[in-house]
């Protein structure tokens, strides 16, 4: 056996118990697939070929090109035996390389077809821990394509109990009279370690929060597979919301919900059967959601938690003061869903009742003035959506203030907060028609934000947002030249981190680039007349930031084909850049097809007629290169289709 790699899968022996059998139909086969990239995740894929028999089964089985990649289980008990046409019985150990597949092929056992209740047992090593493992699972002729994991469950944590290191074809699976106590001392080898990222994530976040997270993972598994898991369900609740609020620091927005649904399953379990001791722990589950699924876009999931946790912290009455920075909080992110939802007075409501909060919360402790200046940020857009315009910049003067004096005592920690103020409060006066201002307000937040997202990345996108609306204000105050480099700079900006961003960070950056490229667009058509070069070199900008756009969002393919039909139009029209204008033209051609669908769809009539605009201007690039033949060819041909349209 070659010497496996850490992503390999190596298994050392393999077996299989039929429980019983109920008469039906069935005749198929699993696989064997290692998960790549060392994850140590073995998956049983069952797919059954719908034969009539055991017979029949064997006659219509055919091996693989490699025997060596095929196991063969027959005879009762099951044994691995050679495949049909293999020169010899498979030898143990046998590699799996990562990404490969080994398949196993289950006879039914049966001449009537039962449906067969099987156990498949495999002893695996993987990165040098051994294992063994087990999959319960029922085939029958009906049974479509079935990922079994490890221990017969079909969620999405397989079950590993480590054991022994042992070989062999055959085997019985050991008894562990020890595995109480050894599953006892790993569970508290876990929650150490966790501690032990505790506190070191503390100091330097960047280094040990990706540690915490997979050490909370390991810490919930371990409690998951242990033998007196009711009993520690609360503990499970707290790891899972724990690794919920680290995934939400780390940025990983999906992950966040994914704990924190698991963590509110679990509470609501535990609220259902003891509602006095654990409806408070449900509350708790159910506010940790709110955040993370604002952020996913679950915007109508993250407003029917927040109101089912206010109304369960509220049912006793009048909340305790301990309770009213988490209720705050609630309400800051339901005000949040609310606007996305576009129910703009409610979002009001939702924000005003937080900012009373926290304004009662900052005079009685300065310590709350951060979450205070949060709040009265939050209040800008929906006050703007009603179009209360002084208050808003009110708002957002006071959200500034408080953050400018923060940053002066900690700049570390407030710099950042202080830079989006300025951008808030900057976009705000503008809107409000004191343009000046507003300029001068983003210009320095566009400042700030320079300085940090040199020595801090993350900030990129918060520089990008600010540049685009510095940009915008700078094109409505009639400066087009500033305005296409600002506009520019923030494309660039967005272009790398559009995919990583979570969803409610790509939908400002798609804002961010989709008015970027518009931008960029409608100063392109403005000087094509006058300085033709420069509008090539401007539509080409936006044609960059339209592709970005479409392989995030289908949706923008239209955008991106009428970008590239102006860039051929210029090109054409003034003979510059032809090679250039030929490629634009036969992209939007291939896109304007996407568009139109075959057959055609009838609502695509305006897709249709920029197509036969770029065909036109094609033969135009053509004759300009050159290539006179190809373009009397392209000129027939769109004189054929116009008399086929017109007749």
């Amino acid at each position: 056996m070659a010497n496996p790699t850490a992503d390999d899968v190596v298994l050392h022996g393999l077996a299989a118990k039929v429980s019983r059998r109920v008469p039906t139909e069935f005749d198929g086969g699993v696989s064997l697939t290692p998960q790549p990239g060392g994850k140590g995740d073995l998956h049983f894929i069952l797919a059954p070929d719908l034969g009539d028999a055991r017979a029949r089964s064997l006659e219509r089985y055919s091996a693989l090109s490699d025997p060596q990649l095929e196991l063969y289980l027959d005879d009762d008990p099951p044994a691995v035996v050679a495949v049909p046409g293999a020169d010899s019985t498979p030898e143990f150990p046998v590699t799996v390389a990562a990404g490969a597949e080994l398949h196993l092929v289950v006879t039914p056992l049966t001449e009537d077809r039962s449906r067969v209740h099987w156990q498949l047992i495999a002893g695996v090593e993987w990165s040098g821990h051994q294992a063994m493992v087990t999959a319960d699972f029922e085939t029958t002729a009906e049974t479509g394509n079935l990922t079994v994991r490890p221990g017969g469950t079909l969620g999405p944590t397989p079950v590993w109990e480590l054991v022994p290191h042992w070989r062999g074809s055959r085997f019985e699976e050991p008894p562990d009279p020890n595995a109480p106590a050894r599953r006892d001392e790993e569970l508290a080898a876990a929650a150490e370690a966790c501690q032990i990222y505790r506190v070191l994530s503390e100091s330097d976040p960047t280094a040990y929060l990706p540690n915490l997270a997979r050490a909370l993972g390991s810490l919930a598994g371990k409690v998951q597979r242990h033998a007196d898991v009711g009993k520690l369900l609360p503990d499970l609740a707290r790891t899972l919301a724990e690794l919920r609020a680290v995934q939400l620091r780390l940025g990983d927005a999906g992950a966040a919900v994914q704990a924190g649904l698991a963590a509110h399953a679990i509470c609501r379990q535990l609220a259902e059967a003891d509602p006095q001791r654990h409806t408070d722990g449900l509350a708790a589950a159910l506010r940790g959601l709110v955040e993370p699924l604002v952020r996913t876009g679950e915007y109508e999931a993250a407003w029917t938690a927040g109101v089912e946790a206010l109304a369960l912290l509220r049912r006793a009455g009048e909340p305790t003061e301990e309770q009213l920075p988490g209720i705050a909080g609630i309400e800051s992110n339901v005000g949040l869903a609310l606007l996305r939802l576009d129910r703009h007075e409610e979002a009001l409501d939702a924000q005003q009742r937080a900012l009373q909060i926290r304004r009662q919360l900052a005079t009685a402790d300065p310590g709350h003035r951060p979450d205070l200046a949060l709040s009265l940020v939050n209040l800008v857009d929906p006050l703007l959506h009603l179009g209360r315009a002084d208050e808003a910049a009110d708002a957002a003067r006071e959200a500034s203030d408080i953050y400018r004096a923060l940053a002066e005592v900690d700049p570390g920690e407030y710099t950042g907060q202080y830079a989006a103020s300025l951008t808030n409060l900057g976009s705000t006066l503008a809107r409000v028609g004191r343009p000046a201002e507003g300029l001068a307000t983003l210009e320095q937040a566009a400042s700030t934000y320079r300085d940090l997202a040199g020595t801090h990345p993350e900030h990129a996108a918060h520089l990008a947002i600010t540049l685009y609306n510095l940009a915008n204000g700078l094109a409505d105050e009639g400066r087009t030249d500033d305005a296409v480099l600002v506009w520019t700079e923030a494309g660039e900006l967005v272009a790398p981190i559009l995919g990583a961003a979570d969803t409610f960070a790509r939908t400002q950056l798609s804002a961010v680039l989709d008015g970027a490229a518009a931008g960029l667009l409608n100063a392109g058509r403005t000087c094509a007349d006058e300085e033709p070069a420069r509008a090539l070199t401007l539509l080409d900008g936006a044609v960059q930031a339209y592709r970005v756009l479409t392989d995030a969002d289908g949706r923008r393919r239209a955008a991106l084909a009428d970008a590239l039909l102006l860039y051929t139009v210029v090109s054409a029209s003034y003979g510059l850049e032809l090679q250039r204008g030929l490629a634009a033209g036969d992209e939007a051609i291939e896109h304007y097809a996407q568009l139109i669908g075959d057959p055609p769809d009838p609502e695509q009539t305006q897709a249709a007629q920029a197509a036969l605009i770029t065909y036109q201007h094609l033969v135009l690039i053509l004759t300009g290169l050159g290539r006179d033949e190809e373009a009397a060819e392209l000129r027939r041909d769109l004189d054929a289709a116009t008399r086929q349209s017109a007749g």
